[in-house]
């Protein structure tokens, strides 16, 4: 509500700050909560459905990478829809996403593994994030370099750093509920710290304490 209210008064530095910083933040919290899943999907899918069916653990870690890939478009789609302008936008982004059926198809006649289709849409969610962009650039003058510096490389570069040392953990511990402990508990907390050191400015640091 906020991003649509700057945009209609047209406090447009103060609407990209926004979305510059929700972008990051709701990524940090969804990556810090999803992150010892795909770890340890095995493990939680073991204990909801007591037996893992075929490529169920590939399904569920490529969801986690979509659901974070589309992450960074959220405020993007917000700022679009207060302008009201949606035609071409909705053309071009919309036939974009459109393109998940055919490439899936085409894939999977090909022979790929029914995970396959993931990687289709993860694929196509971040050529739509950079459509947005590029669309966002004329429409609200959105700083497009900026928002792929400091929103972008941040959330990659935290999201690489947050995996070595639960990954570490989760590769010498044998499988257990304790090692799904252990690694969800440090994971947690290594992508917090890691958000924060790394991920956030000092005005975003200060909003957080």
């Amino acid at each position: 509500p906020q991003i649509t209210k700057d945009y209609a008064a047209g406090e447009l530095t103060r609407m990209h700050h926004l979305m510059f910083k929700s972008t990051k933040l709701s990524y940090f919290m969804f990556l810090t909560m999803c992150l010892p899943f795909f770890l340890e999907t095995r493990t939680a899918l073991t204990i909801w459905l007591g037996e893992c069916p075929e490529y169920t653990i590939s399904f569920a870690r490529l969801t986690f990478i979509l659901a974070l890939s589309q992450m960074l478009s959220n405020t993007l789609i917000t700022a679009q829809l207060a302008t009201g302008n949606i035609r071409n936008y909705q053309i071009v982004v919309g036939g974009a996403q459109m393109l998940n059926f055919p490439l899936s198809w085409i894939v999977l006649k090909a022979g790929a593994p029914a995970y396959s289709i993931l990687i289709v849409a993860i694929a196509i969610s971040q050529l739509c994030l950079f459509l947005r962009i590029g669309f966002l650039r004329t429409m609200i003058q959105l700083p497009a370099r900026a928002f792929l510096k400091d929103v972008y490389l941040k959330v990659v570069l935290v999201s690489i750093l947050s995996l070595p040392i639960p990954t570490a953990l989760y590769l010498i511990m044998p499988e257990s509920i304790m090692r799904f402990i252990i690694v969800s508990a440090v994971s947690v907390i290594v992508t917090i710290s890691v958000s924060y050191k790394l991920g956030c400015d000092s005005a975003e640091k200060s909003f957080v304490k």
